[in-house]
């Protein structure tokens, strides 16, 4: 992406625009040294009141602000502009950190080409199903029969698997729509991972009678209530794209196993149509031998079906049920029984899309027979069945190499653990200092966790002990915090001590006080009496 450098006398004199490898947009804005702490809340309060995310966080020893939520590079540019909070059209330079490989594009968009090719096969699918409820009904018809149906016929083999064929459109189309996709535009989940671990976070920090300091960017992160129900129907959708696709998948296996159980009933005759057929290609039968022949090779093409249908299902609950969950790089891997059932949880879409794929082959398998004993009408119905299977087997070999996007340590992106840890800075700066080296500790522990990041506690505790460093110079940081100070000075209220400035009318929670006893009985080398 490109940074935008504005001159001296812009209030932001720096935009930096970066993408995730699933191309959804955030920014970093920079001001001068000497700006007054006091212009820049405004602009902080601006976006958080929009329900961006506005995170304060440092690159290469300079403070910034991170922003995400918003839609587009013009869109930021233009409240920039219309606010005075930017002078000029600025300079645009191509940002030389923000260059991702193919590879790492492609391992982000995999659920999204799994859909594209999924559209081809489902679409051929329910074609299928169509041109063979036809021919269901033109063959009954020949031998003065009417075929019996429900409403709509969906009752029907043929209408079994056309509801088929529109839930696996459906299933798709869910993944297409609210999963990561580069070419709506549509935001990939990263804005909702930050929510989500940063709701952990601040549930972790009250379990340890910690206290959110008001200003901290944590707050505004996790208070939804600007989200109207609209809303948080499609964040529910973003967060579980895999799920609704497989949900519609498992659906189709249903009717796809049905449909099969119904055809495997049905018995050819030696006066059917195919049977005619059969011994025009292979004379020197009889009617009777003929038939018989046809019979097994149907029933077992019913089998193949009904196994493929099961198959399907299965694969689609177990990548729903399975949480997937991250190693934690500081625990031994395990062996044996246990160390297989960890690499199944760290990738459950890799047994989801090889019980997809092995579905896909019975499809294949009873294809082929259908279309070797099928009238020309069967065939030209079975074409379609054929791209489908190409189609689908491409998509679900896609979805073998997919992760989630979410679960125990998994995000969606790597530039969200960076997010969360300047979340975390933010917090223990504002906290007083005498108390900051042994918070750092604590969270470093909790993020660290598989459940969370699943990163080395020790790299955690170095990024978030630099990251409170830099957030003591932060101005974004010190904005909030001593706009906060005076205006509670001013309502005569109790003052909340902004970053490391002690403040002798805060009251220390509980961990805090424990923490200050300790350090006092370490300090005197006296224990102190029990309160």
């Amino acid at each position: 992406m490109a940074i935008f450098t504005y001159p001296q006398s812009s209030l932001i004199d720096e935009v930096n625009f970066r993408k995730t490898a699933t191309g959804t947009m955030r920014a970093y804005l920079k001001v001068k040294d000497s700006c007054d702490f006091d212009k820049l809340k405004p602009i902080v309060d601006s976006f958080r009141d929009r329900g961006w995310q506005a995170i304060p966080t440092s690159e290469n020893d300079r403070p910034e602000l991170e922003l995400r939520g918003f839609r587009s590079e013009g869109q930021l540019i233009g409240e920039l502009q219309e606010k005075g909070w930017i002078a000029g059209d600025g300079k645009k330079i191509d940002d030389p950190l923000d260059v991702l490989t193919f590879k790492e594009k492609f391992g982000k968009q995999t659920l999204f080409w799994s859909a594209v090719a999924y559209f081809v096969g489902d679409g051929s699918f329910f074609r299928y199903g169509q041109l063979r409820e036809q021919n269901e009904i033109a063959e009954a018809a020949k031998f003065g029969k009417s075929l019996e149906s429900g409403p709509g016929g969906w009752n029907t083999p043929g209408g079994l698997t056309k509801a088929a064929g529109l839930a696996y459109t459906a299933g798709t189309a869910g993944n297409f729509i609210f999963g990561s996709n580069p070419i709506t535009g549509r935001p990939d989940r990263s804005d909702l991972d930050i929510e989500d671990l940063s709701k952990k976070m601040a549930e972790y920090l009250e379990k340890q009678n910690i206290k959110l300091p008001p200003e901290a960017s944590i707050n505004s992160i996790i208070d939804d209530s600007r989200k109207g129900l609209i809303k948080k129907g499609d964040d529910l959708m973003r967060r579980y794209p895999v799920e609704l696709m497989n949900t519609f998948y498992a659906l189709a296996g249903v009717c796809i196993a049905a449909a099969a159980y119904k055809e495997m009933g049905k018995h050819i005759g030696p006066d059917d149509l195919k049977v005619s057929q059969y011994m025009n290609k292979w004379p020197g039968q009889t009617a009777d031998q003929a038939a018989g022949y046809l019979n097994k090779l149907h029933k077992t093409s019913s089998m193949l079906d009904v196994g493929l249908g099961s198959l399907t299902f299965l694969s689609a609950m177990f990548g729903n049920f399975v949480k997937e969950k991250k190693r934690d790089p500081d625990e031994p891997k395990r062996g044996g029984i246990m160390g297989i059932w960890d690499w199944i949880q760290e990738r459950p879409l890799t047994i989801t899309g090889a019980g997809y794929m092995v579905a896909t082959m019975c499809h294949a398998a009873s294809t082929a027979v259908d279309y070797y004993v099928g009238t020309q009408t069967d065939k030209r119905a079975l074409m379609y069945r054929g791209v489908f299977v190409a189609s689908n087997l491409l998509a679900e070999l896609l979805i073998a190499i997919s992760s989630k996007g979410h679960g125990e340590g998994v995000t969606s992106d790597d530039s969200i653990s960076n997010s969360v840890i300047s979340i975390a800075a933010d917090t223990i700066a504002k906290q007083p200092t005498s108390q900051q080296e042994e918070l750092i500790g604590h969270v470093a522990r909790f993020l660290g966790d598989k459940n969370t990041l699943a990163m080395k506690d020790e790299d955690v505790k170095k990024q978030l002990r630099h990251q409170v460093e830099m957030m003591r110079k932060n101005p974004w940081a010190l904005a909030s915090a001593a706009s906060l100070q005076e205006d509670a000075k001013e309502a005569g209220k109790a003052v909340s001590c902004p970053l490391n400035k002690p403040c002798s009318k805060d009251k220390s929670s509980a961990w805090q006080a424990k923490v200050a006893a300790a350090a006092a009985e370490q300090k005197s080398g006296q224990p102190l009496p029990s309160t």
